[in-house]
């Protein structure tokens, strides 16, 4: 027994941002809920989400996938979602199940980690790495805090006339605490006044 098509991606990489995760299974066995047919998705690591036993998950068109599963419970120090389906659902071999879920991003860096998935009530599915999408939206990959766009301008070249510095930072992260230092600018501009 396997999952034949494991597929797993996001669609934000920006430290602190909201993330959804989309996976995309398929068993080559029946997977009974009245057998108390669970999947274990783990290794989501830098997710800043506390421990919860209710995990909202929904379909590709949005809608709420509570009739699929009976429990969606997620435990943060080891990065883990846990399903249950309920009792009179059915996952047959061959049948596609497609979902996603949302969290949060740490604002610590780092590169996607492995992420396994089982199944476990009537067959057995032993943990197996998921195929994961590539570059920024490789689960769970984290970019480094910093500025997507950074850019400085002038009004004005000519010597002794006004001149306006034009600034543009947008950072990829949504928390700004602190001063923000702009630097190297020349003695004779460090004299003029700000404006």
């Amino acid at each position: 027994a396997e999952f034949d098509i494991k597929r797993i991606s996001q669609n934000s990489s920006w430290p602190g941002h909201a993330n959804c995760i989309a996976v995309n299974l398929r068993a080559n066995v029946d997977l009974l809920g009245s057998q108390g047919a669970s999947f274990t998705i783990s290794g989501l690591t830098g997710v800043n989400v506390r421990s919860q036993t209710s995990v909202r998950l929904i379909d590709d068109l949005g809608n709420d996938m509570a009739t699929w599963f009976q429990q969606a419970s997620w435990k943060q120090g080891i990065g883990e979602l846990a399903l249950r389906l309920r009792a009179d659902v059915t996952l047959a071999a061959g049948q596609e199940l497609n979902f996603t879920f949302c969290v949060v991003n740490s604002h610590i860096a780092q590169q996607s980690p492995t992420i396994l998935v089982e199944a476990n009530g009537g067959a057995v599915i032993a943990p197996s790495p998921m195929d994961k999408a590539e570059g920024e939206m490789a689960p769970m990959r984290i970019d480094a805090a910093r500025m997507s766009v950074a850019d400085i301008g002038q009004t004005s070249p000519w010597p002794g006339a006004n001149n306006h510095i034009l600034v543009t930072l947008v950072p990829n992260f949504d928390d700004i605490d602190g001063l923000l230092t702009l630097g190297g600018f020349p003695q004779p501009f460090l004299q003029s006044s700000f404006s």
